[in-house]
């Protein structure tokens, strides 16, 4: 039961935005099974938990920026679980075709039947990037579904803003 519930936790946030501008973003995408995860059932009544759990997410839709794509990503979640809610909380590491990152802050509640995962929604912000993300800000919202294997796929909306690049100096001129 509770490893369905954990694969709640797992979201994606991929990343689309031009540079020095505000850029509204859209993307989907799909996490597999948790592949780690621990669960403490606390004493207090039936069906409560902490939990943590680590999951890789691939994008069905992704945005461009610069001629990279965000291509998998990896998701940590911590939730509490009290009978059929789920409220969690995580950080989730995107990686580009160009091999930089994106490092994302989420937090959400989610729903149960049966021990099953039925959806969850959550918010989102970005904490840093590195390359061409670097000074990165957005924020965002997603809606999550739960899948009969276990999987979650989710679809993901919100803004984000690249820094202006910076102007070049003029070089010194030799005496």
């Amino acid at each position: 039961m509770l490893r369905k519930v954990l694969v709640t936790s797992m979201f994606v946030l991929a990343l689309a935005a031009a540079a020095g501008a505000q850029t509204k973003v859209n993307f989907a995408g799909q996490c597999a099974k948790p592949d780690l995860m621990n669960a403490i059932p606390i004493a207090d009544r039936p069906n409560h938990a902490y939990a943590i759990s680590q999951a890789k997410c691939t994008y069905t839709k992704s945005a461009e920026i610069g001629g990279a794509k965000a291509t998998s990503a990896v998701g940590w979640t911590t939730d509490e679980i009290r009978g059929d809610s789920d409220r969690f909380h995580g950080y989730f590491e995107e990686t580009w075709s160009n091999g930089d990152k994106i490092l994302y802050t989420y937090e959400g509640k989610g729903t149960l039947k049966a021990g099953a995962f039925q959806g969850a929604d959550e918010t989102w912000s970005v904490i840093r990037g590195t390359g061409a993300h670097k000074g990165v800000k957005g924020k965002g919202t997603c809606k999550v579904t739960g899948n009969a294997d276990g999987t979650v796929t989710f679809d993901c909306e919100g803004e984000l803003q690249h820094p202006a690049p910076k102007p070049a100096t003029p070089a010194k001129k030799a005496k």
